[in-house]
């Protein structure tokens, strides 16, 4: 394979970001720029990286390069690749600096995928991250499966269950909101296998909460929440009931 021929142009308008890639970083293009001004100029050795489209060339990789040649009204010096989607450039770029789970919502939110949408509504209304609130969208409920970061960072998720997830997640508020480990996957899964087993009467155990809130704690696994859970269930009582 011969290696790209790297061209340059001054006809910057040629030139077009893609949709949903990361917002500039004007700390970054200004570092950049002074870099240059003091005598580095790298542009022609660290080429920016496009397909063409339409007549035109879609930056893939080096948008803070361009837009630093741009204002400098230097040559944009580029090479030409095949198309890429937004999955495949976002791990290109992860090599150099990590995309983030909210940089992959922001740009599917940006590209107008509504299930995106719906994702990050339900995160801020809760306060519950990414990986969880995916995965009761996309499934119904919470397992810990690996795969759904995946599918999410793919642009393949889908809100199946919002009603449920919605439900689920209100739950775990009501329930657990005051703790500083409101939040913990532990605590998550704790409750999701509670709930499978449709055993715990969530309103007497909210009242036995407010009645000890002392007795809950942050724990290291779902298994020792459970124990901490059914211990605060049954404090005082006289007759221990099992709850999973």
């Amino acid at each position: 394979m011969n290696p790209p021929k790297i061209n340059f142009r001054t006809d910057y308008e040629v030139f077009k970001m893609m949709d949903g890639n990361r917002p500039i970083n004007r700390r970054k293009v200004d570092k950049i720029k002074e870099d240059v001004s003091n005598g580095l100029n790298l542009f022609p050795y660290c080429p920016v990286i496009v397909f063409e489209k339409d007549e035109l060339l879609f930056v893939v990789d080096g948008q803070h390069r361009f837009t630093a040649s741009f204002e400098l009204g230097l040559p944009i010096y580029y090479v030409v690749s095949e198309e890429l989607n937004l999955y495949q450039i976002a791990t290109m770029n992860s090599k150099q600096d990590k995309w983030t789970d909210n940089n992959f919502l922001n740009c599917y939110i940006e590209l107008g995928n509504e299930s995106y949408v719906v994702l990050k509504k339900l995160c801020d209304k809760h306060k519950i991250g990414i990986a969880v609130t995916s995965e009761l969208l996309m499934n119904g409920n919470f397992q810990r499966k690996k795969a759904i970061i995946e599918t999410f960072r793919e642009g393949s998720f889908v809100a199946n269950f919002h009603d449920e997830a919605d439900k689920f997640l209100e739950l775990l508020s009501s329930l657990f909101g005051r703790y500083k480990f409101y939040s913990d996957r532990n605590l998550i899964m704790a409750l999701q296998m509670i709930s499978d087993k449709g055993k715990c009467d969530f309103e007497f155990l909210r009242k036995k909460i407010n009645e000890a809130p002392m007795l809950m704690d942050k724990q290291a696994s779902a298994k020792l929440y459970i124990y901490n859970i059914e211990k605060v269930y049954n404090h005082k009582a006289s007759i221990r009931k099992i709850i999973y």
